[in-house]
């Protein structure tokens, strides 16, 4: 497992032009994450790793065909000249992936909270949990996940049992 340098910028809605007040033209613009936490690095199984680098390879044979048309914005994902991806276009990307895979349609960010309650439901410490997703505290991630814990706490306590069970059988046996 490597660790990869993880800049994730945030992208948000803005009029075009400061004399512009009216909402008619938007653009995207690139800002800074809301708190220094948010830039962080974070580890990446060798799998994702693979995919990013077949990813790269794709889109520089791209800009290379693109040539000084590119827009270099340093984006890991972006449009084929190198723009950000517009936020729309993005999620009707998500949900058509969604429909081809055959599961149910969630929010984009529900893939965060998938994240989580996956994690969680592997055992992994809420802990690393909460650092993976930057919250301010472990009460954090454990009030908005506590859903996933009473499954979790059952397994818990069949487990103990089971070692419990095993410790007192050969101390008997």
């Amino acid at each position: 497992m490597e660790r990869v340098r993880s800049e994730v910028m945030r992208v948000q809605h803005l009029p075009v032009g400061e004399a512009d007040k009216g909402w008619q033209r938007r653009g995207l613009v690139f800002g800074q994450p809301k708190s220094a936490r948010g830039r962080r690095r974070i580890a990446l199984s060798d799998g994702v790793l693979e995919l990013l680098k077949a990813h790269k390879a794709k889109q520089n044979a791209g800009r290379l065909m693109l040539g000084p048309a590119w827009q270099d914005n340093d984006l890991v994902f972006c449009t084929p000249q190198g723009t950000p991806i517009d936020p729309g276009n993005l999620y009707h990307a998500f949900l058509r992936t969604c429909d081809a895979a055959g599961v149910r349609r969630i929010p984009f960010h529900g893939l965060r909270h998938t994240h989580a309650t996956l994690l969680l439901l592997q055992n992994i410490p809420a802990k690393v949990v909460s650092e993976r997703l930057v919250h301010a505290g472990v009460a954090i991630t454990m009030d908005l996940y506590s859903h996933v814990l009473p499954g979790m706490q059952e397994d818990a306590a069949r487990q103990l049992d089971e070692l419990l069970t095993v410790r007192h059988d050969s101390a008997h046996g």
